[in-house]
């Protein structure tokens, strides 16, 4: 599915030719020496200058989300979001000492009408995906030297007193 081959790494914006100002700079005088008119729409991509690992949560309990996720059995209902998120971020923090834990509500971006300084790559997304009411948890390393991340496997052996687990009926029914 679309929804979830996103890039959380980087974000485009567009620019109508009419907001552009493009030009020639003669490199001897320093000064304009040809405006160029644009024939379309000037792509914008900010990417991030590291790469991280993020978690990615709904706040809204919505039956449009099982329809993104097709291999989904299961959803964890989390009663209590600062302790699973205190709980989530310790295990993490075990495994990749030193990393910095982010979290806050993504920002829903219309490409077209996006200002370039409320974009914060870690935490913006394309506003087709605003139904998602997402939340974040990003963990970023200590430096920006490029790293290959791998999957990495955490356990938090009670979750009891935050969260539920509800198993999806569909995939266990014999007539499905």
């Amino acid at each position: 599915k679309h929804s979830i081959r996103d890039n959380e790494l980087e974000v485009s914006i567009e620019r109508l030719p009419s907001e552009t100002s493009l030009h020639v700079i003669d490199e001897q005088t320093k000064k304009i020496k040809q405006k160029i008119v644009p024939t379309g729409n000037i792509k914008f991509t900010y990417k991030s200058c590291v790469d991280y690992y993020v978690y990615c949560l709904s706040t809204v309990y919505d039956f449009r989300l099982f329809d993104d996720f097709d291999n989904a059995d299961c959803c964890l209902i989390i009663k209590e979001p600062l302790q699973f998120e205190d709980l989530l971020v310790t295990k993490i923090q075990e495994k990749l000492p030193g990393w910095s834990a982010l979290a806050k509500t993504v920002s829903y971006i219309d490409p077209l009408n996006a200002k370039e300084q409320s974009i914060d790559v870690c935490f913006s997304k394309h506003f087709r995906y605003t139904y998602q009411k997402e939340y974040r948890i990003v963990f970023v390393p200590p430096s920006v030297e490029a790293l290959k991340l791998d999957h990495i496997f955490i356990e938090i052996k009670n979750l009891k007193n935050c969260a539920e687990i509800i198993i999806l009926e569909k995939f266990y029914s014999k007539n499905s």
